[in-house]
């Protein structure tokens, strides 16, 4: 990410809604991350939008054989 890009991010994190407005924001301004700033901004982004969007998915698996 270069420092423009940083900048671009740190003046709109307070825009954010929702973690997928974070993601779009950074695929339509072609904003490359590396894994540790991806981490910083992702835990910056949801420490501020809170916990509350996380999606939980209930899967049936009554019908396979998993490994023990």
């Amino acid at each position: 990410m270069t420092d423009a890009d940083r900048k671009k991010l740190d003046g709109a994190i307070d825009t954010f809604e929702k973690f997928m407005d974070f993601v779009k924001f950074a695929n339509d301004h072609d904003i490359v991350f590396y894994l540790e700033e991806w981490e910083e901004y992702r835990d910056k982004v949801l420490r501020k939008i809170g916990d509350s969007t996380e999606i939980c998915i209930d899967v049936d698996t009554s019908g396979l054989i998993l490994p023990t």
